[in-house]
């Protein structure tokens, strides 16, 4: 994690995007956070994204809705933090190793989602309309969706942090 977070400062600071074409304009290109849920390729936008934190500790609360952990201070914020795996009723497999937190945003909104594993960079020039996603996570995400592209042999599904933090809050008021 400390390598990709270093990388990424390495590329910006010598005024480079990370993971890019040199010969693409900067407005043709879209960035990602690319990450996994089991076996389903993730991401979403890095403009989204305010950080990615490997190691945190969460304190659990009582009567939270389903997949919301508890809270976590980072940076001196409190933030509540949501297993997306959890919360999209995936199935608990996937990867055993403390799992990374991407901290999301939205206009009224900021939460971090837990997540398999992150995966790097993404860099898109332009998405094909008439992909749909994949069938093994249809079902879950497609709510959440804001489109899927391509990116080399594997489908990539791009949720939209609006979407997501939207649905959170209304959940956190659903009655029981």
């Amino acid at each position: 994690m400390d390598e990709l977070i270093g990388e990424i400062d390495r590329e910006l600071q010598a005024g480079r995007e990370p993971c890019c074409d040199e010969h693409k304009s900067q407005s043709e290109r879209q960035q990602f956070i690319e990450f996994l849920l089991n076996e389903v390729v993730l991401a979403i936008r890095l403009s989204s994204a305010l950080e990615i934190c490997p190691s945190y500790e969460i304190t659990p609360l009582p009567n939270l809705p389903e997949g919301v952990l508890g809270v976590c201070n980072i940076r001196g914020e409190i933030i509540s933090v949501v297993d997306l795996k959890r919360y999209l009723r995936m199935s608990a497999g996937g990867f055993n190793a403390p799992n990374p937190l991407i901290v999301i945003r939205s206009n009224v909104l900021k939460t971090a989602i837990m997540v398999d594993k992150i995966q790097g960079l993404l860099s898109v020039v332009q998405f094909d309309p008439r992909l749909q996603a994949s069938p093994i996570a249809a079902k879950e995400i497609s709510p959440y969706l804001s489109g899927v592209f391509a990116s080399g042999d594997r489908l990539v599904h791009l949720i939209s942090s609006e979407k997501l933090l939207s649905a959170l809050r209304g959940s956190a008021f659903k009655a029981e």
